[in-house]
């Protein structure tokens, strides 16, 4: 399950160090009301096994 995960499922993996270290930064010398944090982008994932799915009471709906 871990391997499928890790090559199979994970889409991108990023290094935000540059990022933290420098939000860090801002932190301290202007407080937490003017750090900026990465946006997440919102998808969903579906099971292609539609089998799998229902074992684990995942359903398909249209929005």
């Amino acid at each position: 399950m871990l391997r499928r995960f890790a090559e199979e499922w994970t889409v991108g993996v990023e290094d935000i160090s540059e990022l933290v270290a420098a939000q860090r930064e801002v932190l301290r010398g202007r407080g937490a009301g003017q750090i900026e944090i990465p946006r997440e982008r919102e998808e969903v994932y579906w099971p292609t096994a539609a089998q799998a799915a229902r074992r684990v009471g995942i359903e398909r709906w249209e929005a």
